[in-house]
């Protein structure tokens, strides 16, 4: 499942959801510019409203700054994702 352009979620299984992250640049391995985007490998979930938490908490964290603000933007998106089936 792509989510925006920078992020998706992949389940092998019931049981395993992962979530990567696109990185654009430079190839980590050989320090060269990099001919195409690449997937990093953010974490393994054991559901996917689990990796969407996650993803939520880094975006959220990335963008806003009043700690308030955050935990009221985080709530709010918990509460979508509670009711994802």
């Amino acid at each position: 499942m792509l989510i925006g352009k920078d992020w998706k979620i992949e389940t092998s299984d019931p049981l395993n959801a992962v979530l990567y992250r696109k990185r654009k640049g430079i190839n980590r391995k050989t320090g060269e510019l990099a001919k195409e985007d690449s997937w990093e490998l953010v974490g393994y979930y054991s559901t996917p409203k689990n990796a969407l938490k996650t993803l939520v908490d880094r975006e959220v964290i990335s963008d806003l700054k009043d700690f308030k603000t955050i935990v009221a933007k985080q709530d709010e998106l918990y509460k979508l994702i509670a009711n994802v089936k």
